[in-house]
């Protein structure tokens, strides 16, 4: 499995046409970089993956879900689809929830 940095997150991230500007990019940053590392996170989203990017982002609690939802709703105005089919290599046909953001790009950074 590769290998990866917070840089290369951050670079796909961008290519969603996330906006580093909004809380809810390094919130998403480190949620991906974290299941690149451990993939049980995603077993446990609310009660393991989302305390620990707050922890560590210094974000208060609850706010994690919220703000992956907006950063979300921004990519798809922007028109992420082709992009984040390219990474799942499935259609996309609606507008991803957090969970499934955090999957798609994660897998796509390990594998690739």
């Amino acid at each position: 499995m590769k290998t990866v940095d917070i840089r290369d997150v951050q670079n796909a991230l961008l290519a969603i046409h996330a906006e580093d500007n909004l809380k809810g990019f390094g919130q998403a940053a480190l949620a991906i970089f974290f299941v690149t590392q451990d993939e049980d996170l995603l077993k446990g989203v609310t009660k393991k993956l989302y305390p620990r990017v707050e922890e560590a982002s210094g974000a208060p609690s609850g706010t994690m879900e919220r703000n992956l939802r907006t950063l979300i709703a921004r990519c798809w105005k922007r028109d992420c689809r082709r992009t984040l089919e390219l990474m799942a290599r499935r259609e996309v046909e609606k507008k991803p929830t957090p969970l499934q953001l955090i999957e798609i790009v994660a897998v796509y950074l390990m594998r690739n």
